[in-house]
């Protein structure tokens, strides 16, 4: 992101100078309103710098490594140092399978990643709640009894993760984290 502001505003700027330089003010309006959509772009990167080092230490911790079907999916949640209250926050445990799907044909074709989600349970915190530093949230999950294990190496591979979104005070936080759940 940040890359992307910078390569704009480089590329924006001759235009900046001739525009405002000879004021052709129609050429003006044009590159305002380029100049608007990098300023944009350079607040979604500082936007996403500032969470990297708010919330860069945020992790999950197993119970049982790896998780071993059909037991419970226990987890802990442990916040980074710059998250000390939550308004409200989802913890989500998916099962995911991903695939290809091509479209077009000939030179026209793409192909497009595909997610579906197969099974899914959520935690929640509906009341605000303090963080003191070393607080951790800690998750239970039970599975269903026709959950499936992790299963990478195949054409439709599928996996589980644990998705975590919080609405705190100042920047909210989404973060998504892999969770190994395999057979017996």
């Amino acid at each position: 992101m940040l890359a992307a502001a910078i390569g704009l505003s480089v590329f924006l700027s001759i235009f900046n100078l001739v525009a405002f330089g000879n004021k052709l003010w129609m050429f003006v309006v044009i590159v305002g309103l380029f100049d608007i959509v990098a300023v944009a772009i350079w607040v979604m990167a500082a936007q996403k710098i500032l969470g990297a080092l708010k919330f860069s230490h945020s992790r999950v911790e197993f119970v049982h490594f790896p998780c071993r079907l059909p037991e419970p999916v226990i987890l802990r949640w442990q916040p980074s140092r710059g998250i000390n209250q939550i308004n409200q926050g989802a913890f989500t445990l998916r099962c995911v399978e991903e695939w290809l799907e091509r479209s077009g044909s000939g030179k026209n074709q793409s192909n497009i990643l595909v997610h579906e989600e197969i099974w899914s349970a959520k935690g929640m915190i509906e009341q605000r709640r303090n963080f003191p530093l070393h607080d951790a949230v800690e998750l239970r999950y039970e599975l269903p009894a026709d959950a499936l294990p992790t299963r990478l190496s195949a054409d439709k591979p599928w996996f589980w993760e644990l998705e975590v979104k919080l609405n705190l005070p100042g920047l909210d936080f989404n973060e998504t984290y892999l969770v190994p759940i395999y057979g017996a």
